[in-house]
């Protein structure tokens, strides 16, 4: 895990568990964290912006393979609606190009979605669609209440604190940073899934990966008891 680069030692182990955790997939992967950019190198465009993490590819690949096997596979990433601090900002908007689809114009998820819909119609799949395989999901709490404060002589109806006080509807703002294999192998830490944490030159981070021998597929000769995916699907669709 120790790349050497002018004289460095660059610890990139971080990175290679994520590689080959996503390599050694067969069913689905669970992620969480707080920002999702890289493989800028198979970008539709800014191939040189220097996010060249291998984590969105991998997953793609992983994807595609999974089609062309005709097997089942999906994968389901969550993160914050827009990083931390005003969305609206020249900095914010530049990592949600970076990062999202961005109406078709986006960079990290465009280049995902691509991917896998060029291999469903290598497959001939043309009832499928990409969104049967990959999926990318933001969280939010909705508030209930009975009536909406009456607004000031000097309120504005459409300012954010009227539209927030009128929808009740709110960001839940996921800082987590953890991948789940298959319900039997976990990977947690501090590393943001972009360039700076995965680097090695850049950020310190820490993170281990876990599993549980007598809890896995080989070893219980089925889906491991206590999966992960029910109480997280319980989370993330419920209403409320």
């Amino acid at each position: 895990n120790l790349v050497c680069a002018k004289n460095l030692q660059i610890d990139k182990s971080i990175h290679n568990a994520y590689v080959k955790a996503i390599r050694s997939a067969q069913h689905f992967i669970y992620i969480e964290n707080q920002y999702f950019i890289g493989s800028s190198y198979y970008w539709s465009s800014h191939k040189g912006a220097g996010a060249e993490n291998l984590i969105p590819i991998e997953l793609a690949i992983k994807i595609a393979r999974k089609i062309a096997a005709r097997e089942p596979f999906a994968a389901y990433i969550i993160i914050p609606m827009w990083p931390e601090g005003n969305p609206t900002t020249a900095p914010m908007q530049e990592i949600l190009y970076w990062q999202s689809f961005y109406l078709f114009k986006g960079q990290t998820m465009s280049m995902m979605y691509k991917i896998i819909a060029d291999a469903l119609r290598k497959e001939g799949l043309d009832d499928a669609h990409p969104q049967d395989y990959l999926n990318f999901y933001c969280l939010g709490k909705r508030e209930v209440t009975a009536e909406v404060p009456a607004p000031t002589s000097h309120s504005n109806e459409n300012s954010p604190l009227r539209l927030a006080q009128k929808f009740r509807r709110f960001m839940i703002y996921v800082h987590s940073k953890g991948m789940i294999i298959d319900d039997e192998f976990v990977l947690i830490g501090s590393a943001n899934i972009n360039q700076r944490s995965l680097d090695g030159l850049r950020d310190t981070e820490i993170a281990m990966g876990a599993y549980q021998p007598h809890h896995s597929w080989a070893g219980s000769q089925g889906p491991p008891r206590g999966q992960a995916r029910p109480p997280l699907f319980t989370h993330l669709c419920r209403s409320g």
